[in-house]
């Protein structure tokens, strides 16, 4: 294996794999590590929808503290980003809605959950373009040697340490979702509740690494996007498929059976366990009736090529705590029997339905958006704990994907994208796989500049 190169990507998701085909096709040498055995990262257990905003102000009106210059790089660059990517033949969908006024593009093979066949395109084109790809294979150092203006980057492969030269770095490591020592430090004490909705290796490694070197963080480190999950063991390949995305439009109380957030906030519900987390015991039950399932849990209503699925019976079948009765009275009875405080359950849903009758009626949490009364049986309650998926905080970059230190300088070589870029997303969520194709895309562009303007100036 050559030791020296123009450009090295650590990790090997959208965002990683995006940037090295960009780099390769624009002429650079390029290796592209991944820790894991398998390429892909997060892109291979989602829904394969690359979604987001056409429009910055949709965007913005969204997510108002995300960084604006980030926001409008994502909504100007999706729909030529997604075009480029099926230039190179790989199989992408026809635009569609999501999440009501959204934009995005499905993969077009594989399924929900099992995105594998696309990535593995994905390297199929990348090799073609003369590039590298080494598996199971940790960034363990990043070091900048001044003088020959080289980035030296020292890998783990089977035990075994080897120093790589490259004129650029790009970091696309995939945040640090599942590290509980850096999710306990951003998140809180209550990041213990959460359930790691995400591949095993997203440890934060190239954000580490950058902040040894002086990387500024940008965002906030605190929040994340994740979803209301059963309360049961996930097969990884589930994870999506099973993901109740109705919560949205559903009830949620603790155990004390009080509602304790405005469920319909985010397009996704992805507020709801950033609200969950911080419950001391961390379970919440999900409260919905017969019309709220068929309408908007069998179908999600997210997209339309987003299959059907009957939620319900897979959860029973995984394990999980699932209770119907066909009364709400009954239902809080079979509640009690498992800890939840009965009276109150029955005054919070009493209230709930007063509350869509009347909109001039007040409650607290209040819920803007689906006010959808509870009064068609049966009645159903699903045991839940609070899930992440991928974490918004990251390393502070510039419009060019250049890491920043805290003076707001660039670090010499060393760029960022995808979920270890933040800032984009905060609270609110609007496409991680659409932000990571497209920061991913322009990161390479950029360090390929660097590497030519670099190359120029000896």
């Amino acid at each position: 294996m050559n030791k020296q190169w123009d450009i090295i990507v650590a990790g090997g998701g959208m965002s990683g794999l995006c940037a090295a085909i960009s780099a390769a096709e624009l002429g650079a040498s390029v290796l592209l590590i991944e820790k894991a055995e398998e390429v892909g990262g997060n892109a291979n257990l989602s829904a394969g929808m690359m979604w987001t905003f056409k429009e910055y102000e949709k965007i913005r009106e969204y997510i108002p503290n995300g960084d604006s210059e980030l926001q409008n790089l994502l909504a100007s660059n999706i729909q030529s980003t997604l075009a480029w990517l099926e230039n190179y033949g790989l199989p992408i969908g026809v635009p569609e809605q999501v999440a009501g006024e959204a934009w995005g593009r499905c993969m077009n093979v594989g399924k929900a959950g099992d995105r594998r066949s696309f990535t593995q395109k994905m390297v199929e084109v990348l090799r073609s373009l003369g590039a590298a790809v080494e598996l199971n294979t940790s960034i363990k150092q990043i070091e900048y040697n001044q003088l020959d203006e080289q980035v030296i980057v020292e890998v783990e492969n089977k035990g075994q340490s080897v120093k790589y030269l490259a004129s650029s770095l790009v970091i696309a490591t995939g945040g640090f979702v599942a590290n509980p020592d850096m999710l306990e430090r951003y998140l809180g004490k209550y990041a213990k509740n959460l359930m790691i909705r995400s591949i095993p290796s997203c440890t934060g490694d190239g954000i580490q690494l950058a902040l040894q070197m002086g990387a500024e963080t940008s965002g906030d480190m605190g929040t994340f996007y994740g979803h209301t999950m059963p309360c049961a063991e996930i097969p990884p390949e589930e994870f999506q498929p099973i993901t109740p995305y109705f919560a949205r439009c559903s009830v949620l109380i603790d155990k004390h059976g009080k509602r304790f957030t405005d469920e319909s906030k985010g397009k996704l519900e992805e507020t709801n366990p950033q609200a969950a987390m911080n419950l001391p015991d961390g379970e919440y039950y999900l409260i919905f009736d017969e019309r709220i399932y068929q309408e908007y849990g069998i179908n999600q209503n997210l997209a339309a090529s987003l299959p059907k699925a009957d939620l319900l019976k897979r959860m029973i079948e995984l394990g999980a705590t699932v209770l119907s009765a066909p009364s709400i009275n009954e239902l809080a009875d079979e509640l009690e029997r498992i800890g939840v405080n009965r009276q109150n359950m029955i005054n919070v849903i009493a209230e709930y339905n007063d509350y869509c009758k009347d909109l001039n009626k007040d409650i607290f949490p209040p819920k803007v958006q689906n006010r959808i009364p509870l009064n068609v049986p049966p009645y159903y309650a699903v045991k839940c704990v609070p899930a992440i998926s991928c974490t918004f905080g990251g390393l502070k970059i510039d419009n060019q994907f250049r890491v920043l230190n805290k003076k707001q300088e660039a670090l010499p070589g060393i760029y960022a994208c995808g979920l270890d870029a933040g800032g984009v997303f905060q609270t609110y969520y609007a496409g991680g796989l659409a932000w990571s194709a497209v920061s991913g895309k322009k990161a390479g562009q950029s360090a390929f500049s660097y590497v030519r303007s670099s190359a120029l100036k000896r």
